[in-house]
């Protein structure tokens, strides 16, 4: 994932994926613009913004169910890991991915 910022938000784009069964897989869940399209390359990180304590009030794309789940983050370990938590209704139900940032 390749996280940048742009005019307040912070969109994630995915740069690689590591499966060595589908090296370049797509999005054959997705609906709609992203229907079959490439995963590598697509933002599936959006609008996520700086809050107290850390990022709130973003989407993330599941690419693999082509669900989209409201989000939050936060940096841990002095920024080099992310916590992402996605979720329906209530950041309660949902489910927390970290993602290790490169060197």
């Amino acid at each position: 994932m390749r996280i940048e910022e742009k005019d307040g938000e912070f969109l994630g784009t995915v740069v690689r994926v590591f499966d060595a069964a589908a090296p370049n897989p797509l999005c054959e869940r997705c609906e709609g613009a992203l229907k079959d399209k490439p995963v590598v390359g697509m933002t599936i990180l959006r609008g996520l913004r700086r809050e107290q304590g850390g990022f709130g009030g973003g989407t993330i794309l599941d690419p693999d169910e082509g669900r989209s789940y409201r989000c939050r983050a936060q940096l841990v370990d002095g920024g080099h890991r992310l916590e992402l938590r996605g979720y329906v209704g209530l950041p309660l139900l949902g489910r927390t991915q970290v993602w290790v940032r490169s060197e």
